[in-house]
């Protein structure tokens, strides 16, 4: 595997984090997986009270949409979905059920259903910028760049300030290589919210592609000056300072992506590990 190759794959790993929940370091697992701990323990609890309020007035469909979240949350997605069947059953105006069924969808693979939900909430409101983000994420993930790209301009049309919609178009943008673009749209979202760690991280890969490495390097710090555990930062720094012929600072990027890359890198550690290997050999 070359290094282009590899470069690549780490910039896979970026696209699915930014749509995900985020990068967690090794350091950060215990505190984190005990806090999801408390927190599923208070979702439970939830679901008991809503269960109740259920009971009291069977009727009620903002207590079913709330417990369908709170399932949602626990991945108990077909329970979800169950709950907010019934809401809509009860209230079939009710709109943010429709875009919590979808995601609920979606998360199951079911999209088809995911995008019928979301449509509906745009026959419902038209300028409903949320639908078409969701959209936009639904097609994001099913590699539909282009009908992607096409949800997250109407969102942006109906809410100019939707940062998400700017950072994952550029996200679609960069998938189909048209990085200007995508720098366009992560210089964007910057704008509108400078302490979004990724759109650092990504606009540093899509300078990177561009052969902008020096502008590479200094989104890669501004995202480990705001979050110094963010491992593909390092990564992507660590390539780009090879580009420049700096290799020993390229090593040390490249030992501390390591240092905080999570145990579901195993890919990216072990061929991070060969990379280390070769520069070492190449500054004797």
């Amino acid at each position: 595997m070359n290094k282009f190759t590899f470069f690549l794959l780490i910039l896979t790993a970026t696209i699915l984090l930014s749509i995900s929940s985020g990068c967690r370091s090794k350091s950060e697992k215990s505190n984190t997986e005990d806090a999801a701990a408390m927190t599923a323990e208070q979702v439970v609890k939830d679901i008991q009270e809503y269960t109740r309020s259920i009971e009291q007035n069977p009727d009620d469909a903002t207590a079913y949409n709330n417990r369908g979240g709170a399932y949602h949350k626990l991945e108990k997605h077909i329970e979800a979905i169950s709950d907010y069947t019934k809401a809509l059953d009860l209230d079939p105006n009710f709109i943010d059920v429709y875009i919590n069924r979808g995601v609920a969808y979606k998360d199951i693979q079911r999209y088809d259903r995911a995008v019928l939900d979301y449509t509906t909430v745009i026959k419902l409101n038209p300028e409903n910028d949320t639908a078409y983000l969701y959209m936009g994420d639904l097609y994001l993930e099913t590699r539909l760049f282009d009908e992607a790209i096409k949800a997250y301009t109407k969102a942006i049309e109906i809410n100019p300030d939707q940062i998400y919609a700017f950072s994952n178009r550029g996200l679609a943008y960069k998938s189909i290589q048209q990085f200007d673009n995508a720098l366009s749209d992560y210089t964007r979202s910057l704008e509108l919210d400078p302490t979004v760690v990724v759109n650092y991280n990504n606009r540093g890969n899509a300078y990177f592609m561009t052969g902008k490495f020096e502008e590479a390097i200094s989104d890669f710090t501004k995202a480990l000056e705001l979050d110094p555990s963010f491992a593909l930062a390092y990564s992507g720094r660590g390539f780009a300072y090879e580009q420049l012929g700096k290799l020993e600072e390229a090593l040390a990027d490249f030992k501390d992506f390591l240092e905080y890359a999570p145990d579901s890198y195993s890919v990216y550690i072990i061929q991070t590990e060969a990379k280390i290997r070769e520069l070492e050999r190449r500054l004797r």
